[in-house]
């Protein structure tokens, strides 16, 4: 038998995940961690599913122009992150293998 789904995960990049929960992880960290679990779990079931994963942010427009240095030094954070986050899920995704 043949066990398959397709998932799709809305991740909001809000400023509270670059904060530190009680024990000293990022909550983005966290995510990260359990995607992990997950897929460990999915494995062990052998079952095969289709996981995306969608990080977006919400973007503040304000009136007044913002400096270019802030806006570049902003979308150099949200690549690093999101490089991040592709490589950490990439590593966890290797020892993940289809039945």
């Amino acid at each position: 038998m043949h066990r398959s789904a397709r998932y799709f995960w809305l991740v909001q990049l809000s400023s509270e995940m670059w904060e530190y929960a009680d024990d000293g992880e990022l909550y983005f960290e966290k995510v990260l961690g359990f995607i992990g679990i997950l897929l460990d779990r999915w494995k062990e079931q052998s079952v095969s599913h289709n996981f995306s994963i969608i990080f977006f942010s919400v973007r503040l427009v304000m009136y007044a122009p913002v400096p270019s240095v802030l806006t570049s030094a902003f979308v150099m954070i949200i690549r690093t992150a999101a490089y991040v986050a592709r490589a950490r899920i990439t590593r966890l995704a290797r020892g993940f293998k289809r039945p």
